[in-house]
């Protein structure tokens, strides 16, 4: 596993990313872009949505993505994500350029 990761995690990440063509990836946690320590409700909603993604997973419902709305979790199907969404990013955007500086993943497929 990786330092410091509880080996269930890691465990879980190997099993995953050989299951799933080493498509797993994940976004940074609340208090990690806001900065301090995780609170009890970091801890909650993040293994909230882990066993919401196992669960859409375990039902092969590979197109959804789980939200938080409403104080629950929902999952969305990806193509309303799409539909909705306000306009696409230009991959030359400031944001967009800062993010791959940081090592941000960003959906791109490696070269």
């Amino acid at each position: 596993g990786e330092p410091g990761s509880p080996p269930l995690i890691s465990a879980t990440r190997v099993a995953c990313s050989t299951r799933l063509a080493n498509l797993f990836f994940g976004n940074p946690l609340g208090h990690v872009q806001r900065g301090g320590m995780p609170s009890a409700l970091d801890r909650i909603i993040t293994t909230a949505f882990g066993k919401a993604a196992v669960d859409l997973g375990t039902q092969k419902k590979y197109d959804q993505m789980v939200t938080w709305q409403k104080s629950q979790v929902v999952n969305v199907p990806l193509e309303n994500v799409l539909l909705q969404s306000p306009s696409p990013v230009s991959p030359n955007s400031y944001l967009v350029q800062t993010a791959r500086a940081l090592g941000t993943y960003i959906g791109e497929l490696p070269d």
